[in-house]
C-alpha cells in the first residue's frame, strides 16, 4: 500500500519487464521514478524484486546502493517500485563508468 500520492508527468522508458515513469509526490513535490511491472510478469517475480529491494533500503543509500529505493505498491492489479530520480539511467551510468561495476563498501 502506498503511503504518498503520485502524479505521472512523463513516461522516460520501456523495458521487458515493464516502465518507468518521472512522476511527483503529490504532497511533497519531490519528483521520483516509478517502475510499472507490465501485467504479465508473475506475482513471484515482482515479489522478489520488492523483497530484495527493502533489504537494501535497511542498508545506507550512500554507500550500499546505486539508486534509493522509496516505497512499492499495487495499482490496479500491477506492481509499482518509486526510487528517486536520477539524471542518468542504469545504461548512461554504467556507460560513464567504462561498464565497470561499482565498488562496493
Amino acid at each position: 500500500h502506498a503511503t504518498n500520492s503520485y502524479y505521472v508527468e512523463k513516461l522516460l522508458g520501456e523495458g521487458g519487464f515493464g516502465v518507468v515513469a518521472r512522476c511527483m509526490n503529490v504532497d511533497t513535490e519531490e519528483v521520483v521514478a516509478l517502475k510499472m511491472f507490465r501485467e504479465y510478469i508473475d506475482k513471484e517475480h515482482a515479489e522478489c524484486e520488492i523483497e530484495c529491494l527493502c533489504k537494501l533500503k535497511k542498508l545506507d543509500a550512500d554507500t550500499h546502493n546505486v539508486v534509493k529505493f522509496i516505497e512499492h505498491f499495487e495499482y490496479k492489479g500491477r506492481f509499482c517500485l518509486i526510487f528517486e530520480m536520477l539524471d542518468l539511467d542504469l545504461f548512461d551510468f554504467l556507460e560513464s563508468r567504462n561498464w565497470r561495476p561499482k565498488a562496493c563498501g
